[in-house]
């Protein structure tokens, strides 16, 4: 008859075996894909809801041990990845992928798949001995909620970008009426009637083309992202972001040589865009003179990524660490109540991270803020 010290290891082992099939019942229960990767960046597991989105990996038993690298290079050729810049330069996709996993401020990023209309959010966590776990998790209904919540932001925005135009507007029919005025009261001198309706054609065509640049803002859409150039959007609506400036504010657009372009959606970047300088043009309310509004863009390397940089500066009073750290929070604004429902710089934030970048502000009490909304570059 065995002893009961013989049977000990035999009951452990299935003991064993029993909460290890219990954890991965549990972990195929989850409605997500979980999955696990070494501190050297290599595969340890994958749950059943992994192998249901990826059908095309192979098995689990020969998923074990392989390499991000290779596991991410199988995405790219069954056509799951949809960055370009995963064909366009798959050796530079496949490192800035590698650095990102090695990033553990990145512990939250978004992906969508055009195909599928699918958004996901990832969110990773590191194990005390260094393993790397990731859960993903559908957020298409989110986002699409998110959707309509930006369309009435967008609205609102709309709104007081049409208040800061309003000003100049009314300037230039003043140039209007006030020329065809004269040109009644001077209708024996031919070649002062032309230079006045010269001038009056001049106001006219200016106004016609700030009111196209503003529809042409309110209609727009939102689309799905798409290879663009930053430099190109912005000199495009460099005017309209000069009267959202205020007519009394000094406007800047300085952009950098040679940026390139990114993957991202031409509307959420306009809106981002011009929220920012709406909340700079607010900063500078009861400022000293010279206020300043500087909208910029270069080129910035992070680790091994490069960024297309696009800053929004003002010279305004500035915000305290405290106030920065929350600024991107949705509904937080520091303005009295029923000036605004603090959604600006949380769409702001949700643009860039939906892009695939980031979003940073440097500002101190006193010294004005910047606002830099960091894009990958293609390649």
């Amino acid at each position: 008859m065995d002893s009961p010290s013989a049977l000990a290891p035999a009951s452990e082992l299935e003991m064993l075996r029993r909460e290890n099939a219990m954890l991965r019942e549990t972990l195929d229960a989850i409605d997500g894909t979980v999955a696990v990767y070494s501190a050297d960046l290599r595969c340890c597991f994958g749950n059943r809801g992994y192998h249901e989105l990826f059908p095309h990996m192979p098995p689990e038993e020969e998923l074990v041990g392989r390499s991000y690298e290779e596991l991410l290079g199988a995405y790219i050729d069954a056509g799951t990845v949809m960055d370009p810049n995963a064909c366009n330069d798959r050796a530079a996709y496949i490192a800035r992928r590698v650095a990102e996993l090695n990033d553990r401020k990145l512990a939250t990023r978004e992906v969508y798949h055009a195909k599928l209309d699918q958004w996901w959010q990832i969110r990773t966590k590191w194990t005390p001995s260094g393993n790397r776990v990731a859960l993903r998790i559908d957020i298409t209904g989110l986002k699409r909620l998110q959707k309509e919540l930006l369309r009435a932001h967008r609205m609102e925005t709309i709104g007081r970008v049409s208040g800061g135009v309003a000003h100049d507007f009314n300037n230039l029919l003043t140039i209007i009426t006030g020329n065809l005025e004269m040109i009644r009261l001077r209708a024996n001198d031919p070649a002062r009637v032309t230079a006045l309706a010269g001038t009056a054609m001049i106001a006219a065509e200016n106004g016609a083309k700030l009111i196209r640049q503003l529809l042409t803002f309110a209609q727009r859409d939102l689309t799905q992202p798409r290879r663009l150039n930053p430099n190109q959007l912005l000199s495009d609506m460099a005017d309209l972001l000069r009267r959202t400036g205020g007519f009394e504010t000094q406007f800047s657009l300085q952009l950098g040589a040679e940026v390139g372009e990114s993957h991202f959606d031409a509307t959420q970047f306009e809106s981002a865009v011009v929220n920012l300088v709406l909340n700079a043009r607010e900063a500078l309310a009861g400022c000293n003179e010279p206020r300043r509004i500087t909208v910029s863009t270069a080129c910035e390397r992070i680790q091994t990524v490069d960024f297309v940089a696009v800053s929004v500066a003002d010279s305004g009073a500035g915000m305290s660490d405290a106030v920065a750290a929350q600024a991107f929070e949705p509904f937080f604004t520091t303005k009295p109540v029923g000036s605004g429902p603090g959604l600006g710089l949380s769409q702001v934030h949700g643009f860039a991270t939906g892009a695939g970048g980031q979003v940073r502000i440097s500002s101190a009490p006193g010294q004005g803020a910047t606002v830099t909304i960091l894009l990958p570059r293609c390649g």
